[in-house]
């Protein structure tokens, strides 16, 4: 059974790649494992499972997801738990984070160098992804969730009002894409929050044929993780 690891910053992003699994691959060859992560800072590190799919006879490949509660212990979180990743046979493990809100898109390299420092690549390779400026500027680009959210939210009302177009300007260049998220969703009296349901809804909402086909050629964060699921499943 082939294994692999994210260590995602939080909630939202543990989620999106479940969802993104589900829609993209064959689901039922897969068991996925989520945990959340805590400690740190001369506290004790724990791992405490969320939900855990059953191994079954046609299970081919193995998806731990940890929830890090927070970018800061990231990297702490993968050095601890590199030797038992190791053990049990683990492919490959892949971080993931934000820019923002406490790096600016000048200093990208700098904290791919942080992250990266002193990180053994052997036995397990671990790549890093960082999202510019977070994972929300996925779902901003995502233009055809919008209808799905209200039907009279249409990329021309967000253009007309806000300034910009998710369907063909890069939101990227978004410096703060979930608070963009929020103006959009309120042009129509609906809002959106990191609260869990607020998220799921926008998650459930979310065009992931777009996403797969289209919009990672967009956005490269995105498709390095598209990618290394590609390259673990195939």
């Amino acid at each position: 059974m082939k294994k692999i690891a994210f260590f995602v910053e939080g909630r939202t992003e543990c989620n999106f790649i479940i969802k993104l699994i589900e829609e993209a691959y064959d689901r039922k060859e897969i068991s996925i494992t989520a945990n959340k992560a805590k400690g740190g800072n001369k506290a004790e590190i724990t791992f405490t499972t969320i939900f855990a799919d059953s191994i079954k006879t046609d299970t081919k490949f193995h998806v731990l997801i940890v929830n890090c509660t927070g970018e800061s212990n990231l990297r702490t979180y993968i050095d601890d738990r590199r030797e038992d990743l190791t053990k049990s046979g683990f492919f490959k493990i892949i971080g993931i984070r934000d820019l923002y809100p406490n790096f600016q898109r000048n200093e990208l390299h700098t904290l791919m160098q942080g992250l990266k420092y002193k990180l053994p690549q052997k036995p397990i390779e671990t790549e890093f992804i960082i999202n510019i400026m977070e994972l929300e500027t996925n779902f901003l680009s995502e233009h055809n969730h919008f209808s799905v959210i209200n039907p009279n939210l249409t990329t021309a009302l967000i253009s007309d009002h806000l300034g910009f177009n998710p369907e063909t300007d890069d939101m990227q260049v978004r410096p703060a894409p979930s608070l963009d998220l929020h103006n959009c969703y309120s042009l129509v009296n609906e809002s959106y929050s990191k609260e869990d349901a607020v998220v799921d809804r926008t998650i459930s909402s979310l065009d992931y044929s777009n996403i797969y086909y289209n919009l990672r050629t967009r956005i490269q964060p995105l498709d390095r993780l598209i990618q290394n699921l590609d390259d673990f499943f195939h």
